[in-house]
């Protein structure tokens, strides 16, 4: 598997993370706690290899909707879907998952000359309580460390780290001072982490 991790320019990078109207939301409540955020170095990484794993085939330009991509299909466990809906080869994901982030997070830890000690909080993006638990025993990073809050917010794609970012704050887990690790991963493939400060 080829990646090609890149540094970004920050606002760059913040527009990949700022989408979604769930973020909106969660960050205009007239508190600058987020805004006043330090931001370090960025890993960011692609491998087209993984595009038929996370996809809706139909609907865009490429497979235009019609009838044919509207037709469903049950599979031999009861699921029913047509190529309008999204698919997710979820085995794949998980390897994905678990090849890419990990070497990222030992990047972006190693320019910094940190350890997990150094960190207060690990936020991944909210994918599945499978994926997190996996990432996190493969990092060996206490699970007291890892914030999740997908059972109160879902999979908000996008937004789940500024999301759970939000959320630590308000609940008073992520602190002022505190350094908090953020890793995000998804369709493409594609990954990215970095270090804030939270202020």
């Amino acid at each position: 598997m080829s990646r090609s991790p890149r540094r970004l320019a920050l606002l760059t990078a913040l527009a990949l993370f700022s989408a979604g109207c769930a973020f909106g939301k969660h960050i205009d409540r007239g508190d600058e706690a987020f805004a006043k955020g330090q931001y370090y170095i960025f890993v960011l990484g692609t491998d087209g290899s993984g595009k038929d794993n996370l996809i809706i085939p139909a609907g865009a330009w490429a497979s235009p909707r019609s009838a044919e991509t509207a037709e469903t299909r049950t599979n031999r466990w009861g699921n029913t879907r047509s190529a309008e809906n999204i698919y997710m080869n979820g085995p794949e994901v998980l390897k994905f998952t678990l090849e890419a982030v990990p070497p990222a997070i030992n990047e972006i830890m190693s320019r910094h000359g940190l350890v997990m000690d150094d960190i207060a909080l690990v936020v991944f993006h909210q994918a599945t309580r499978l994926i997190l638990d996996n990432l996190r025993e493969e990092m060996g990073i206490p699970e007291d460390k890892v914030y999740k809050n997908m059972e109160k917010k879902g999979n908000t794609v996008s937004s789940t780290i500024p999301i759970a970012l939000r959320d630590a704050a308000d609940e008073g887990v992520l602190r002022p001072g505190d350094k908090v690790l953020i890793a995000g991963f998804g369709v493409g493939y594609s990954w990215g982490c970095t270090i804030l400060e939270w202020q």
